[in-house]
């Protein structure tokens, strides 16, 4: 089982180094491509706002404009109007004006919060591109292939992550408990929304049964080779990974090995610098192959994790 490593890595690295930048359909023009690019951070932007509570919106609106015309001094004006136009349209798609359809339904519904959610990222982008042409730092360069500030875009980034799980194992006999895992990836953002990311993980955790007896405590040490898919979608993520995993300490113990799949569903913040933190829950199940008189295991684990995007 220890090729299972060495494969595993091995198609993470060549999947990171060769695939290119653009690996989705591409878009019809390069403008278009850093328009959506431009418009996912002005979305997620609004997002954030309105999870954590949108008050009064004027004021909500001038307490984004420096993050928004970091956003929108990135790019040429002919991007910043496409990108005003593509909201126009989504806007008019979704149904126009919140207060005309307040007035006809009279309750907050999903789609109310969607046309909410558009209305108030056109204005805000509106209001950022009149101010750009006097307010854009003159060491702010643009960028023709902006891929947003907010997400992962196409750089190579450094993936650091962790967090506690709680564990439930299944023998001959029902065990669980607790632990903590930390992981180093690198990763590759490719298309609008996807990035995938590879790296070793290293965790531990104690598990008794019912009885929490001290004597009959199962320690484990886990090393594993991760590998990550991610889309975004606003300030949302999912995750989906599958690893090579071992068990035990190598001179001392007997090495065990299996497999690993996972999901994850998160939130993900602004960036800082270039620093995009986020978190999630993240649920995964593993099997270790018998060995000897060992029987083989299966293990459940979930728990919150912490994690920093830095760009290279």
């Amino acid at each position: 089982m220890k090729r299972v490593f060495g494969v595993v890595l091995s198609a993470a690295i060549l999947a990171l180094v060769a695939l290119p930048a653009g690996a989705t359909v591409p878009a019809p023009t390069a403008v278009t491509q850093t328009a959506q690019s431009l418009l996912f951070d002005i979305k997620k932007l609004v997002e954030l706002t309105e999870q954590r509570g949108w008050t009064i919106r004027s004021y909500e609106l001038r307490r984004l404009m420096p993050d928004t015309l970091m956003s929108v001094c990135r790019v040429e004006p002919e991007v910043r109007r496409r990108t005003l136009a593509m909201l126009r349209a989504a806007h008019k798609a979704a149904g126009g004006s919140p207060i005309d359809v307040w007035k006809k339904e009279g309750k907050m519904s999903s789609r109310m919060v969607e046309m909410l959610t558009l209305d108030r990222s056109e204005e805000l982008l509106s209001m950022a591109v009149r101010a750009a042409e006097k307010q854009c730092p003159f060491y702010l360069q643009t960028d023709p292939h902006f891929r947003g500030r907010h997400r992962d875009g196409s750089a190579l980034f450094l993936s650091t992550e962790g967090g506690g799980a709680f564990a439930v194992r299944h023998t001959d006999k029902w065990i669980f408990g607790g632990g903590g895992r930390g992981r180093v990836m690198m990763g590759r953002g490719f298309g609008s929304n996807l990035s995938l990311r590879a790296g070793v993980e290293l965790g531990g955790a104690a598990l008794v049964d019912e009885r929490f007896k001290t004597d009959d405590v199962q320690i484990d040490l886990i090393t594993a080779v991760p590998v990550v898919l991610r889309q975004q979608s606003g300030i949302y993520v999912w995750d989906a990974e599958v690893a090579g995993i071992t068990y035990g300490i190598p001179g001392r113990d007997v090495m065990r090995y299996g497999a690993r799949v996972g999901a994850l569903f998160g939130v993900s913040a602004l960036r800082i610098r270039a620093v995009l933190p986020w978190t999630g829950l993240l649920v995964t199940a593993e099997y270790v192959f018998p060995r000897g008189p060992l029987p083989g295991q299966w293990t459940v684990r979930t728990g919150f994790v912490v994690g920093f995007n830095l760009n290279l």
